[in-house]
């Protein structure tokens, strides 16, 4: 059916796929356990195996038509081609029985209805799929990842933001008006937050996007579980309220003792809730070598602004150098504790009232309100 909706080419490319696995049958089927797949760029659909147990395929159409040999595959990158239909043709067919992590890092069209026919597909996905990569899948949501945890037995993880980016973030301000005590901020694999401070204090990122091709620059839109709206507010906007930073990774440090020092560039205006999308001033604050821990703030033209010249008139754009410490490489470290999730799922269930067309709309108008 799905072979009858294919151009010529598409054919072409599809049976120059199973043509080439088919001779690999012998070798492969019975024990290849990670698959790689990527976009089509010449005439050739297969370019290549790096490892006995390792297959690197690029293709256009009819994914699942070919993976339904492949019973004992564990690991299966996606890339950017993921799509809700081929979920839901993996689940409904029971396919891939021994997949164990799936990445989509970058799909577009995969969405929270896409996650949902995931969490499903037998005994065997129940049980066995542990960790599912979704970064940069812009089009599914945080509530998109509850019929995950919620049917799959032994799920780890899930990832909805580049590994470097979990951990503590030691912020240069004051917690609680401590001034001996700094706020850190840590945030979750899959998108979680919480601060040390008593209000807008947790939540989940959601939204990430990036910058430019390195994915070291990027802007994030964060939606708090505990905000709380100003009297002289709308009911509305203690949902709406998403403010968001950017953020570029410094490249870590090396350190006589061995020890590795990683940090980032966090910037932020100070009216409006988009994140600032101007490389160039976290390029100039990068080339200025500030120190960690350190605050500096540049005026609307992107100029530096002297420790006499700031006030808020002239300030606009703040950026902290902060030392990140990653959270250690263990699933039940890099995800958030469940008391966090429950109250996420709870703001996940408010927003509901909403439709995002709604959400957008009201976000918008407080975004200007706010300049």
């Amino acid at each position: 059916e799905i072979f009858n909706h294919l151009t010529l080419t598409e054919r072409q490319h599809y049976l120059a796929t199973c043509n080439r696995l088919w001779g690999l049958r012998s070798d492969l089927y019975g024990r290849l356990t990670r698959l790689e797949i990527t976009r089509t760029h010449g005439d050739d659909a297969l370019v290549g195996k790096s490892s006995t147990d390792c297959l690197t395929v690029e293709w256009r159409h009819s994914q699942q038509l070919v993976l339904s040999h492949f019973n004992g595959l564990q690991n299966l990158n996606l890339g950017i081609i993921a799509t809700d239909p081929f979920l839901c043709v993996l689940s409904q067919n029971e396919l891939l029985p021994n997949l164990r992590h799936i990445g989509m890092v970058g799909s577009s069209e995969v969405t929270d209805s896409g996650l949902l026919h995931l969490s499903f597909g037998g005994t065997s996905r129940k049980q066995n799929l542990s960790s599912v990569d979704i970064t940069f899948c812009r089009n599914t949501s945080y509530a998109g990842t509850f019929p995950l945890r919620d049917n799959l037995d032994n799920l780890k993880i899930i990832r909805r933001q580049p590994r470097w980016m979990d951990g503590s973030y030691m912020t240069p301000f004051a917690s609680n008006n401590r001034e001996d005590t700094a706020e850190v901020h840590v945030y979750y694999a899959d998108g979680s937050f919480s601060f040390n401070r008593p209000t807008q204090s947790s939540g989940f990122v959601c939204d990430l996007f990036v910058f430019d091709e390195t994915c070291n620059h990027l802007g994030n839109k964060l939606q708090y579980n505990n905000f709380s709206a100003p009297e002289n507010w709308p009911y509305w906007t203690q949902f709406c309220y998403r403010p968001g930073v950017s953020v570029l990774r410094v490249p870590d440090i090396d350190h006589s003792d061995g020890k590795i020092r990683c940090s980032v560039l966090v910037s932020q205006t100070l009216s409006g809730l988009r994140p600032p999308n101007n490389i160039s001033v976290l390029e100039k604050a990068l080339s200025l070598k500030i120190e960690i821990g350190k605050t500096i703030n540049f005026d609307r033209k992107g100029d530096l602004l002297d420790d006499n010249e700031v006030d808020d008139e002239k300030r606009h754009i703040m950026v902290s150098h902060m030392h990140l410490n990653p959270l250690p490489c263990d699933p039940e470290m890099m995800m958030p504790p469940a008391d966090l999730v429950k109250n996420n799922r709870k703001t996940c269930n408010n927003l509901k009232v909403f439709s995002e067309v709604e959400m957008s709309e009201r976000e918008e108008l407080l975004h200007r309100l706010l300049l």
